[in-house]
């Protein structure tokens, strides 16, 4: 197999589920035992999923500042300067600029994401005018576009922000990868392997390219999967860096042949692509027909919990968050969570979200079987004073003065806050009563887990769903056995190239195991032409 012992520039296209992460691995793997010492190999990516893929795989072998994402890699290049999208840098920036050039905080101090998911298509852009505003600038920074294209208010603006940033030495994520190109120098390392490089920007191509000087380099990636053109990265930057041979990882491990049969016909579409040919897995899979809008998801969750309960995942995927809404209500309705396991942290796709302590654990500390003091005072911050023997302050103010981590049995004191007629509710856990008696102002997602708790108690206390869903975009790298796609998209997206849109459905497709069932668009101002592929489609018709 081609590699970068026989080659010094190599373009490596990894089809769905072709295994690109693992085919990277055993490059490094080869190159180590060719003697290459680790020190010399870097590794770098377009997202942070796929950067601590990776970086798990290769633990040990790779030092760990020769890893990371195409901007942690520039951070690390430029000193690690304090970012400019943080609360407390933007206060100061606030302060100096009319209101409409005020810009939402992003990330926090250690450069985590602030914002929920990234929702490219959403036609009800709500956003204030600054922060649109600066993203229109980082778009123009990211293609490289010549300072003539910009408006006069974007000129404006940028020249403004550069030298905001200048004068209190802070950062922003195009602008590190700008000063990493006026560094001189490069990595440091003679083997240079870059994943996810179709979703690269001109800006970080330019870079990488930077950084390859003297060295040899491998792209891996796949430009049928480019679906970040929102952001800059159509997959073409991807296609034009000169190159001295190419590779076509050509099994997928991840697509059956229905499946891929359908989503050939999708990217066929597109004019722009590089021609490439790959194997499905073995089974020939499942392609379905299911006529169910978004607006009326019934017949769609009863399907999908069929083959739930027989032991397979299902995922369901939209153009834009607001078409999964009625879905979520359906399935919270049924007891059910929602779950995304490719963004874990956004509360739009998960109702148990990972990271900081969120509203849904007060409902697991009312349902914990062993209680210590600081689960009751958890959920006793958002009930009615009428359940109290004495006014709600005062009852507050008891419960809080017992130690957080005092046990809390049938028989202990605290309960004795509570008037004799709600005294067994609380003690015996009764999820009815906590939502007859929450207060209106209670975390919207609290209440909603004490709904699936009154049919699932063990899901919530899990923290787990069976059911996942999300944005196309949020599972780019995910799969599940069963992919359920519903075909609309907004006035917004129908601006986009073309291709954007096979790309993306193509994405969308290719998530599947066993089997892919394409619905109805409902309600959506436009809808994707599901390909003529009769053979390959079982109808259900409801």
């Amino acid at each position: 197999m081609k590699g970068l012992t026989g080659s010094s520039r190599l373009r490596v296209y990894g089809p769905p589920g072709t295994g690109k992460t693992t085919w990277l691995k055993g490059e490094v793997e080869r190159l180590l035992r060719s003697g290459v010492p680790g020190e010399e190999i870097a590794v770098c990516s377009f997202s942070r999923a796929a950067f601590r893929e990776f970086a798990s795989r290769l633990a040990g072998q790779v030092p760990e500042d020769n890893l990371g994402t195409i901007h942690s890699l520039a951070y690390r290049a430029i000193g690690r300067p304090p970012l400019a999208l943080t609360k407390d840098a933007l206060s100061d920036w606030n302060r100096r600029v009319p209101d409409t050039w005020r810009v939402t905080p992003r990330v926090d101090g250690r450069g985590a994401d602030l914002l929920d998911v990234m929702d490219p298509y959403e036609d009800e852009d709500s956003r204030p005018p600054g922060d649109k505003l600066y993203d229109r600038v980082v778009y123009l920074r990211n293609t490289l576009a010549p300072m003539a294209a910009w408006s006069e208010e974007e000129r404006a603006f940028f020249q403004t922000w550069k030298a905001w940033m200048n004068a209190t030495g802070l950062v922003d994520f195009p602008g590190m990868l700008e000063m990493a190109l006026a560094k001189p120098g490069g990595l440091g390392a003679r083997f240079l392997l870059v994943d996810e490089a179709q979703d690269l920007t001109p800006l970080q191509l330019l870079l990488v390219e930077k950084w390859a000087q003297g060295a040899r380099l491998a792209l891996v990636g796949d430009d049928d999967q480019a679906i970040y053109g929102f952001m800059g990265a159509d997959g073409a930057s991807f296609l034009g860096v000169p190159v001295e041979d190419e590779l076509v990882l050509g099994q997928s491990y991840r697509v059956p042949a229905r499946v891929q049969r359908v989503a050939e016909n999708i990217i066929r579409r597109a004019q722009n692509r590089a021609q490439k040919r790959y194997a499905p897995r073995g089974d020939e899979g499942e392609v379905h027909l299911l006529w169910v809008p978004p607006e009326d998801p019934y017949h769609a969750v009863v399907d999908a919990l069929e083959r739930v309960n027989r032991g397979e995942s299902v995922l369901f995927l939209a153009t834009a968050k607001y078409l999964l809404e009625e879905l979520k209500a359906e399935l919270l309705l049924r007891g059910e969570p929602y779950a995304n396991p490719y963004a874990p942290h956004r509360h739009a796709f998960n109702l148990f979200p990972q990271g900081a302590r969120s509203a849904w654990e007060k409902a697991r500390s009312f349902l914990f079987p062993n209680r210590i003091a600081a689960d009751v005072k958890a959920w006793t911050k958002h009930v009615s004073s009428k359940v109290f023997a004495v006014k709600g302050e005062e009852a507050r103010r008891y419960i809080e003065s017992f130690p957080d981590e005092e046990k809390v049995g049938d028989d202990h004191p605290i309960w004795n806050v509570f008037r004799p007629e709600h005294r067994p509710h609380a003690v015996g856990r009764d999820v009815s009563w906590l939502l007859d008696h929450l207060l209106g102002n209670a975390p919207k997602t609290m209440r909603q887990s004490l709904m699936v708790a009154l049919k699932s108690p063990e899901a919530v206390l899990q923290g787990r769903a069976r059911v996942w869903l999300g944005t196309i975009h949020s599972v780019k790298g995910g799969e599940a056995d069963w992919v359920y796609v519903w075909p609309g998209y907004t006035r917004k997206a129908a601006r986009e190239h073309p291709d954007q849109l096979h790309r993306l459905f193509y994405v969308a497709a290719t998530r599947a195991r066993k089997g892919l069932v394409l619905m109805d668009q409902g309600k959506a101002p436009h809808a994707y032409p599901w390909p003529a592929v009769r053979e390959e489609v079982e109808v259900d018709v409801w």
